[in-house]
């Protein structure tokens, strides 16, 4: 008995079925009225054999074989699926609870009716018993296929149990098709178990007929029919011909005519909302057709094109098969996942091989039984781009067509690379500034002067323009990037380790560059936008006349530095307190003694307090020392906090600080191509916050 995940006439399509049964309105455990509350439970759904258009099928009522977290969560229920005029698709209610009577085999649900005026009528006509019938739309996922002369769960063959369901729509019907199941699916008010003769009860569907919609043949039932398929098949007669609108006695030939504008108008408005132009409205405004006529067809239209299809819940099951693979291959190449999709540890243990074969029986409905080689060719779609921005994966090219392998191992590679990238061992975070530009052209930051003082009035009181002025720093974005493959042999021989180690060294390579290109700037003491001078010098009152290793002593001079300097007007002291301590390695075990010390260790006399003790965090950098960046083995700086005086800023464009990864079935080699480029820029805004001392 094979299990099929697709629909036994529709391979590969999840189109919904509506199920209709009618309510048992006399007193019973079938049905339940509250009217305080305005509420019904009732059972919508039962193990019963019922006939479709294929054969007959049976809904399986074992725990888990129904989904019920979208109907629980954001359902409602109808009037006949929207078929009515007045109703249209507004719902009567919401959907307060859906459960399983294990006992009864059966689903039952609890609605309640809204207040408005239409909900209301509905509600009365539940409770007087003249409205008595209930459909279900159940989307199928997965049928147990039982072959004539087998037997299962007490059904005999041919018959199709579906073993993964979903509910997703309950009517109210008033054109039930089975005259003795309740308004939740029950069979009967018994608890006993049905037996066969009942169980094979067959569901009196309304006639079907075979119309052409969109150019496709499809078969629809007698009550889903339009006027004009209706009257296409035979089943009511033309109306007559239209005539222009006979003038109502005593109407003046200027109210006729205003009379005919207005319905011309309100029909163009019908049909603007519908969707209905060119022929078709312009056969409702020259044959006469009534605003009441037009208003009809136009909802006939909507309800067609509006029937809930299977799109989004199909979608939901596809991200829920890649966030299980993603995450599994994640954990099996030592990414760090803290909460696994389902079925995350069953991907662990595949192959690439293995999962290219998963990809192609989702896509197809079958296994792949040629060799690795053309299972890659056969699933591999080239012209499809993945992006990668800031952890999102966004889509260009034909999507829809391709497979999930390339997008699975895409985000697999995206998350090696954020973890790398931010494992990466840089300092430049910690205390340069973060700053964004919009595009690459050369952009100009404002910095305005700190204002002047409160002035004395005077015995006349008169006021005096404050004078503030400002400097401008010219910033710039810059684009790096790198390309590398993963080729057939690497995917056919699962060398995940190779594949994973490329996105990750190459992250770790981006983050490197940008700690280069920060510490580059600062060793090489630029020329300021400001006033066309070095960043340290004795114009600028922070580079130390005594060079010394980091003590008491010499911190101390750098802190009175920056403590004493002074804003674009000169006129205000700023009080800069210093807040890191940048030294090359070759410095950093004394600088760490001494920030970490309670006493000066400088001093003969013992017990004289440290006054840097633990007030300064200890930035330690090669980069500082590296001679092709113009590094010192002795020279060291003080840094004040990025948000009081930033001394160096990297900028990103539009704030993305992660590199973006694409990737690409390629054309020119057996494999896939990926690439990664990252932009930003590296400026020396302002010399006030930092102090250098030449060390020794």
């Amino acid at each position: 008995m094979p299990e099929k995940n697709r629909h036994p006439t529709r391979p590969g399509r999840y189109d919904p079925d509506y199920i209709s049964f009618s309510i048992e309105t006399q007193p019973s455990e079938n049905l339940k009225i509250d009217k305080e509350n305005r509420e019904i439970d009732l059972s919508i759904s039962s193990e019963i054999k019922v006939k479709r258009w294929w054969g007959e099928m049976v809904l399986g009522h074992n725990p888990g074989e129904c989904r019920l977290e979208r109907i629980k969560t954001v359902g409602s229920f109808l009037f006949a699926h929207g078929r009515d005029p007045q109703q249209g698709v507004m719902p009567v209610g919401p959907v307060l609870d859906v459960y399983l009577d294990e006992k009864a085999r059966k689903y039952r649900a609890r609605l309640k009716f809204d207040t408005d005026e239409r909900s209301e009528l509905i509600f009365q006509k539940v409770q007087s018993g003249s409205l008595k019938g209930v459909s279900v739309g159940v989307q199928i996922y997965k049928f147990l296929h039982v072959e004539e002369g087998e037997e299962e769960r007490g059904f005999s063959g041919p018959v199709d149990i579906a073993t993964d369901w979903e509910i997703y729509e309950i009517s109210l019907e008033p054109t039930p098709a089975i005259p003795n199941v309740g308004v939740g699916l029950s069979l009967s008010d018994s608890a006993e178990t049905p037996s066969e003769n009942n169980q094979t009860q067959e569901v009196n569907d309304m006639k079907m007929f075979t119309v052409t919609r969109d150019g496709k043949e499809v078969q629809v039932k007698e009550s889903e029919l339009t006027s004009e398929e209706r009257i296409q098949l035979g089943l009511d007669k033309p109306p007559a011909q239209k005539q222009d609108p006979p003038k109502q006695e005593g109407l003046s030939a200027e109210d006729a005519q205003k009379a005919e504008r207005e319905r011309q108008k309100q029909i163009r408005e019908i049909c603007f909302k519908a969707g209905i132009e060119g022929a078709e409205l312009n056969k409702y405004l020259d044959e006469g057709f009534t605003v009441e006529e037009v208003q009809k067809l136009a909802l006939e239209k909507l309800a067609r094109e509006r029937t809930p299809v299977s799109v989004s819940y199909v979608a939901d099951e596809t991200d829920k098969f890649r966030a299980a693979a993603i995450d599994g291959l994640s954990m099996k190449v030592g990414i760090r996942v803290e909460k696994p999709a389902p079925g995350a540890n069953d991907f662990r243990r595949y192959t690439l091989v293995q999962l290219m074969q998963h990809c192609y029986y989702r896509q197809h409905g079958k296994p792949f039984f040629g060799s690795p080689e053309e299972l890659f060719h056969a699933i591999a779609h080239p012209g499809e781009v993945h992006f990668f921005d800031g952890g999102y994966e966004r889509f260009s090219g034909p999507y829809a067509s391709s497979s999930d392998f390339p997008l699975i191992l895409a985000n697999v590679a995206n998350k090696v690379m954020l973890q790398a990238y931010n494992e990466a061992p840089t300092t430049y975070q910690i205390w340069c500034a973060i700053g964004t530009l919009r595009d690459f052209k050369p952009a100009t930051g404002v910095r305005l002067s700190e204002a002047p003082g409160l002035e004395d009035l005077g015995e006349h009181g008169e006021f005096r323009h404050g004078q503030m002025t400002e400097s401008a720093v010219w910033r710039q974005l810059s684009t790096k990037g790198i390309k590398w493959s993963l080729t057939r042999k690497m995917i056919i021989n699962d060398d995940l380790d190779a594949f994973t180690r490329m996105p990750a060294a190459y992250a770790a390579a981006a983050r490197r560059n940008i700690n280069t290109d920060v510490y580059r700037i600062l060793n090489g003491n630029p020329v300021l936008d400001e006033d066309n001078q070095p960043m340290f010098g004795a114009a600028h009152n922070n580079l130390s006349a005594n060079p010394d290793v980091v003590s008491v002593q010499s911190l101390d001079e750098g802190r009175q530095a920056m403590m004493t300097q002074r804003g674009l007007l000169n006129q205000a002291t700023l009080n800069i307190s210093p807040r890191y301590l940048l030294v090359p390695p070759s410095r950093a075990t004394g600088a760490r003694q001494v920030i970490a010390s309670t006493i000066d260790p400088g001093q003969l006399i013992p017990g004289i307090p440290n006054p840097f003790a633990g007030s300064l965090t200890v930035v330690e950098d090669a980069e500082l020392q590296n001679p092709n960046i113009g590094g010192s083995n002795t020279r060291w700086y003080l840094i004040a906090d990025q948000n009081q005086a930033p001394a160096v800023q990297v900028d990103f464009l539009n704030g993305r600080d992660t590199p973006i990864m694409e990737s690409q079935v390629s054309f020119n080699m057996l494999g896939i191509e990926y690439r990664m480029y990252h932009d930003w820029g590296v400026k020396a805004i302002d010399f006030r916050g930092a102090f250098m001392n030449p060390g020794q």
